[in-house]
């Protein structure tokens, strides 16, 4: 779950939860404060990878994508691009599409304990939106 925390207050509450069924409530991610701070109250989308084993959010206000080990309920890493919002899963395991509004798109590879790898794959004449779909 992807949330917005639409108040004015310095407070920085959580904005990216599991749910494990209809009963087990939300479950929040841990994140260090400088990358929760830098998300600005707002997640605009997020993606689980190919095996569902990670996952990833992004804000656009931020300019930044975050990522977690979802079997462990770890904080991977982050990476920053101004004004990503489109995420999507590739075919590979730990492996993700970032799209930007001026038009970058950018391969991220997680695993844990490494950094996130990000790669520019190109940058289109286009407008990306926040939602992303790849078609494998």
């Amino acid at each position: 779950v992807g949330l917005q925390a639409q108040i004015q207050s310095d407070s920085r509450p959580p904005l990216v939860a599991l749910s494990h069924g209809p009963r087990s409530g939300l479950k929040f991610l841990d994140m260090p404060r400088d990358a929760l701070n830098r998300m600005n109250g707002y997640c605009g989308s997020v993606a689980f990878d190919g095996s569902g084993r990670f996952l990833a959010a992004t804000s656009p206000r931020g300019g930044i994508a975050v990522f977690w080990d979802t079997q462990t309920r770890t904080y991977l890493s982050d990476v920053m691009l101004e004004d990503c919002c489109g995420v999507a899963p590739t075919s590979d395991p730990g492996t993700f599409l970032l799209t930007a509004g001026a038009g970058d798109v950018v391969r991220v590879v997680v695993d844990a304990g490494r950094p996130a790898q990000a790669s520019l794959l190109r940058t289109a004449n286009a407008n990306w939106d926040n939602h992303l779909m790849a078609v494998l």
